[in-house]
């Protein structure tokens, strides 16, 4: 019985040395905000979204581009306006986004920014169920807090459907 007992103690030694041991060799690295662990030779490092920063990603840099930003906008060629925003992180709404002269008044578009990808998804204004749908794309770069975005706007006017081809260049102040 004794002999058991020394046995099954044994093995319990020899399998905590052996699991503990044998870990993987990332396993203490946390990294942050969708980033991904990296093993390289020897050592374990955080892959970071070119969204974020930090030895763990763990700064957001989305979160950096709150704050004033002079406003160029151009739609079909037409002269651009200037005009100063202010960008909220938590929405990125930008009201009257290429100046529509809308009849309920003031309008705002939302943006949704992953990573450095910009999307204008399909949104509808000015009315019920839209006298103007605004959608497109663009990208932002955190180093330089530049945002660019190509937008179209479909609307009525003069008996047919207009599609405006837009752009607007946001630059931190």
């Amino acid at each position: 019985m004794k002999k058991y007992v020394l046995i099954s103690i044994i093995i319990s030694v020899i399998l905590v040395v052996f699991f503990a041991c044998n870990k993987l060799p990332c396993d203490d690295i946390t990294c942050y905000n969708k980033s991904i662990t990296v093993f390289d030779t020897d050592h374990c490092y955080c892959n970071c979204l070119a969204s974020t920063r930090g030895d763990f990603c763990e700064i957001n840099l989305v979160d950096s581009l709150s704050g004033n930003y002079e406003q160029i906008d151009s739609c079909n060629l037409i002269e651009s306006t200037k005009q100063i925003v202010q960008m909220d992180t938590s929405h990125f709404n930008i009201l009257n986004l290429g100046n529509y002269a809308c009849s309920a008044g003031d309008y705002t578009i939302q943006l949704n920014i992953v990573d450095t990808v910009i999307k204008l998804d399909s949104q509808q204004v000015c009315g019920t169920p839209g006298n103007y749908l605004f959608f497109g794309k663009g990208s932002v770069n955190y180093i330089t807090k530049k945002l660019n975005i190509k937008y179209y706007v479909s609307y009525f006017s003069g008996g047919g459907n207009q599609i405006d081809t837009c752009r607007v260049y946001y630059m931190k102040m």
